[in-house]
């Protein structure tokens, strides 16, 4: 059995990578995290049975030989900026590695190359990346917002002029908790036979 990789488990924005990693070994798989730096959250995953390999997404040496031996491997980013940067490594050490995981990605509603969001053309633009690369991709572009993203990105503008503030326009928005969408990536990762297509569009519950 191959090792599975995970990247963003230290992460906070919907903190979806621990959550995948968690469900993983429960379900006996062999899992290596990537993470920039070691500290308790690593140390917690390490205690469950998973490998911590130091590296980072916009240094393409570090995900060389963290992606040896992996058939499948779970990409996730932050809203922030540098997700091409990071899909560009990821598939660069994929390519010099001779890796081809299948690649689970945890995308989100916005991501079109015409959308307003500068965000949401990022991340359209980081999956053509890894698609061009040639990788086996499976895009969950969930169409929701995270409950763990309110206090991160917008719990000030909360606070402080009671809105909060987000790139999905004026209509309803729906919500998904964090572990949901790792329950997502998680049967992606083990079922790919439940998922047709490149792109799937799952769907919160619109408040």
């Amino acid at each position: 059995m191959t090792s599975i990789l995970v990247t963003g488990v230290t992460g906070r924005h919907g903190g979806t990578g621990a959550h995948v990693v968690r469900r993983l070994r429960e379900e006996g798989r062999d899992v290596r995290v990537l993470a920039r730096t070691r500290g308790d959250r690593t140390e917690a995953l390490e205690a469950i049975g998973a490998e911590v390999v130091i590296g980072d997404l916009q240094d393409r040496r570090g995900i060389v030989p963290a992606l040896e031996g992996v058939a499948q491997a779970y990409f996730t980013y932050p809203i922030d900026a540098g997700v091409i940067g990071a899909a560009a490594n990821f598939a660069a050490a994929a390519r010099e590695s001779g890796a081809s995981p299948r690649t689970v990605v945890m995308s989100m509603g916005t991501a079109h190359p015409g959308h307003p969001s500068g965000r949401g053309r990022d991340q359209w633009l980081a999956e053509e990346v890894l698609r061009w690369a040639g990788l086996d991709l499976l895009v969950l572009r969930v169409a929701a917002a995270f409950h763990q993203n309110v206090p991160a990105l917008h719990g000030r503008s909360a606070r402080e002029e009671g809105v909060i503030r987000n790139c999905f326009g004026e209509g309803p928005v729906a919500w998904i908790n964090g572990r949901d969408a790792a329950e997502l990536a998680v049967a992606a990762l083990l079922h790919s036979e439940r998922f047709d297509g490149l792109v799937c569009h799952p769907w919160g519950r619109r408040s």
